[in-house]
Parts: structure tokens; C-alpha cells; sequence
């Protein structure tokens, strides 16, 4: 059955709420309203009632909360009874995190479903937009003329009065569904009728849960391990254990590019340089100088640690003008690839302890005298 219908539009959401107050006030038949946004108020202008859609959403998340605490028991108790560290099976804290999702869980689809059922917005329905702009910056306000005293001319008068942009008027041809709908509508069905059988299928099927299931991946789920040292004619070289690419640098790594010679050493000297530190970094440098240094150079750096005193060849003093004269860069290359006597530090004390054991280096000459 066809009825005929008033659209009006306005451009702001104060004319459509007034509006419809005036509309309701005037016995008019309000289909429905279209809004950009929520229009705080709207519903009252239009004598909807409260949604019922609270009561689906509280009645589905209580439902979900109970059967997943029903289920938890269960399984926790009755089923599958694990004893962990002597706590109780029936341990309900543990039990509350899952809950709280499920019930989440039920409420949020419950809500929806309705939601969609209610609107009848099944898959595929397609409904014209009486105003397209309703979905950008317009408000529309929609009036069935159902008795000859609701001309168009009144609803017109009461939509100018209001401030409308515009009036249209449509002819609604009741729900008749197109060809593409009949369609999408049979497929619907279709399918959940094969959801249906789906279901059943699984519970009419004895299986036998002592036969473990068909894998139909094997290779995915039980992969082949192999040892990182063990020969494996999978890759070219025979092995698992792979050597890097030429030029290729580990992650975190900050390699230097220099040789362990007097000459790099000269060249660290020039090109680097050493970063802020504070004094907390310096403390840090002072307790790295006794645990790596302090052997050789002794406390104070002069060259007379334990090892000197037992035989081992004194090294140079660290407060003589040579070593004075070292620049920053210079110590930190002795540090990381060693001289003379004294071995490479590199692999036990990283690139930034390094640069504190210069900059304690540093206040040891300052304090002392040569």
C-alpha cells in the first residue's frame, strides 16, 4: 500500500527539533527523521518511546556471564581438574576475566542483532534516501499525510514557518522488494539453512575423541626442528647455521671502522669525539676503571696495579705527558682493539662504558700531577 509523504529539510538541528515539536503539537503523523548526528532531545519531539534496546543488551550480558561461569565451573571442577599450587578448582577471581569478555561479547552481538531486526536491516535491503544530504549537513523531517485535512499546503506552512530549505514530496510504494532483493533474500535463506546443517552435522557425528583428527597441513603444524650446528642438505653451504652476508651489520651493533694500528689509533683521535657525560656516567667509568684497569694502572693510574708488582711489564703511566696528550678518540681506540701489552676490551665492555672510562681517564689526569 502506497502513502504519500512530506519531507522537509533544514540545515541546522534546532529548526528540525522545533519542528517536530510543532508537528506533534499539530496532530501531524511523523514517519521519521534523518539526522547527520544525534539531536539531543529528538526523540522526545517525536513521542518516541524509551528503547527497549537496554533491557536486550543487559538481559543478553547477564545471559553470556552466567553460562560462561556455568562453563568455567565446569570444565574447572567437574571435567578437567587441575591442581595448581593447591588452590581451589572452583576459583572464582580466575574465573572473572573471561566472564567479563563473554558478557561483553553477548551484550555487544545481542544489541546489534536487535538493533538490525527491529530496523529490518537484513543483508541486501536497499533503501532510496528521501534527502542524501542527510549523511553530510542536512536534517530532514518526514510527515505521511493520512486524511485530507493534512494537505500539502499545511505541512508546507509548517515547514517555512520553521525555517525548511527545502520541501519535497514522495510517494511510498510500501515494501515491495525488487529483483536484486528477491535474490539476496533467497540467499540469505540459503545460507542459513546451510549453517543449519552445519550445526547438526556436527552433533549427529559420533567422533571418537581416543582418534586424533585429520591433519590436512602436516608440514605446518609438526615442523622439522633442526640443531643449529647439524648438517642439513636443505641449504647450499650443508648446513643450518648460516654465515651472514658480506656487509651485513647485527642489529643493535655500531661497528668501528678501524684497524687495531698506530695509524687508526691517530685517525680515531682526529674523527672522534667523546659524548656529554654526567656524574652519574663518571661513577660509572670510575667502578669500570678499578674492575678492568685498575690491574695494570693502579688506582691513581700510574702504572703500578697487582699484576706490575708480580712481574708483569709496568705500562705507561696514564698521568705522563704522553698519555696526556692522547686525544679522546685515541684512548677509546686503545680501549676497544688494545696496545702493546694491553689486550682489546671490546667484547667485555660495550661502546658507551668505554667513553666513561675515558672521561674518568680524564678527571684522573686532571687531579693529579704527573
Amino acid at each position: 500500500m502506497s502513502r504519500s509523504l512530506v519531507v522537509g529539510s533544514f540545515e541546522n538541528g534546532e529548526d528540525i527539533l522545533s519542528a517536530a515539536r510543532a508537528a506533534r503539537v499539530a496532530g501531524l503523523t511523523i514517519v521519521d527523521t534523518y539526522t547527520p548526528y544525534a539531536v539531543h532531545g529528538l526523540d522526545t519531539a517525536m513521542g518516541l518511546a524509551p528503547s527497549r534496546l537496554s533491557w536486550v543488551c543487559l538481559v543478553a550480558g547477564l545471559t553470556g556471564a552466567i553460562l560462561k561461569l556455568w562453563f568455567e565451573w565446569w570444565t574447572a571442577v567437574v571435567d578437567w581438574p587441575v591442581n595448581v599450587g593447591g588452590k581451589p578448582d572452583n576459583s572464582l577471581p580466575a574465573f572473572v576475566p573471561i566472564t567479563f569478555e563473554v558478557m561483553v561479547l553477548f551484550a555487544g552481538l545481542a544489541t546489534v542483532g536487535a538493533l538490525f531486526a527491529v530496523a529490518r536491516l537484513w543483508p541486501g535491503r536497499r533503501r532510496p534516501a528521501l534527502v542524501p544530504r542527510t549523511t553530510d549537513d542536512r536534517f530532514a523531517l518526514v510527515i505521511e499525510q493520512t486524511s485530507a485535512e493534512e494537505t500539502t499546503a499545511r505541512v508546507r506552512a509548517l515547514f517555512e514557518e520553521h525555517r525548511a530549505v527545502a520541501v519535497t514530496e514522495h510517494v511510498d510504494e510500501g515494501r515491495t522488494c525488487g529483483r536484486g532483493q528477491t535474490a539476496m533474500k533467497a540467499l540469505n535463506v540459503v545460507l542459513a539453512l546451510a549453517l543449519l546443517a552445519a550445526i547438526g552435522a556436527n552433533a549427529a557425528l559420533d567422533r571418537d575423541p581416543a582418534v586424533p583428527a585429520r591433519d590436512y597441513l602436516p608440514e605446518m603444524a609438526y615442523s622439522l626442528a633442526a640443531e643449529s650446528y647439524a648438517a642439513d642438505p636443505a641449504f647450499g653451504s650443508g648446513g643450518v647455521l648460516q654465515v651472514p652476508p658480506d656487509g651485513t651489520i647485527a642489529r643493535g651493533a655500531s661497528p668501528l671502522h678501524y684497524l687495531a694500528t698506530p695509524a687508526d689509533a691517530l685517525r680515531a683521535g682526529l674523527e672522534l669525539s667523546a659524548p656529554p657525560i654526567d656524574q652519574q656516567a663518571l661513577r660509572r667509568g670510575a667502578t669500570l676503571f678499578q674492575t678492568f684497569c685498575a690491574i695494570c694502572h693502579g688506582d691513581t693510574g700510574v702504572g703500578n696495579g697487582p699484576v706490575v708488582a708480580r712481574g708483569f711489564p709496568p705500562p705507561v703511566s696514564l698521568l705522563a705527558p704522553h698519555a696526556r696528550d692522547m686525544k679522546d678518540g685515541q684512548i677509546f681506540h686503545v680501549l676497544t682493539y688494545g696496545q702493546l701489552n694491553m689486550p682489546p676490551y671490546a667484547s667485555q665492555i660495550d661502546a658507551v662504558d668505554r667513553w666513561r672510562i675515558v672521561a674518568y681517564v680524564r678527571q684522573l689526569q686532571g687531579s693529579q700531577q704527573p
